[in-house]
């Protein structure tokens, strides 16, 4: 199998951008425009102090794929290397991969990769990074979830290759 680069929908993701800069600036005008007028709750600054960093953190996550020269996903002999989602598994072997569907959830598509033994994946991980696998897991049954809305690549396409090269038991 040759190697496949699958890239990243950078339009997309530079929406997605622009849409969060505008939220936070807007949120921090309200709040100011609040602040002014001597109107300020403490639930509405507790919700800013989480939001803010949080819609920071999406914006700067956001930014580094834009900016990288990797691939959103790569597909070869070996496996499929992730680089889009968030906790970034690593190399997933053919050999543990047991099947590849497409699922609609919550107005996205999602390519949900079933593996023999979830502990391979969660004993590479800790911290926040596990605790999405585990939500993962528990939503999806798989610790595996691609959001194909960010990648560049026909749905019938991918779950062809998967078909492919998924080994028998």
């Amino acid at each position: 199998m040759r190697t496949l680069e699958i890239q990243i929908n950078k339009t997309r993701i530079v929406s997605l951008l622009i849409i969060s800069v505008l939220v936070i600036f807007l949120v921090v005008l309200y709040y100011y425009s609040l602040y002014l007028e001597g109107k300020i709750s403490l639930k509405l600054s507790i919700v800013l102090v989480i939001a803010i960093p949080f819609l920071s953190y999406f914006f700067w996550s956001s930014l580094k794929k834009i900016i990288a020269k990797k691939p959103g996903l790569v597909i070869d002999n070996q496996g499929i290397l992730d680089y889009m989602s968030f906790s970034e598994i690593g190399i997933i072997s053919w050999k543990n991969i047991t099947h590849a569907k497409i699922i609609k959830h919550k107005f996205s598509e999602y390519l949900l990769i079933g593996i023999k033994d979830n502990e391979i994946i969660l004993n590479r991980l800790s911290g926040l990074k596990k605790n999405v696998i585990n939500k993962h897991i528990e939503t999806f049954g798989t610790p595996i979830v691609i959001s194909l809305d960010n990648l560049k690549i026909d749905k019938s396409e991918i779950i062809k290759i998967f078909h492919d090269n998924i080994q028998p038991n």
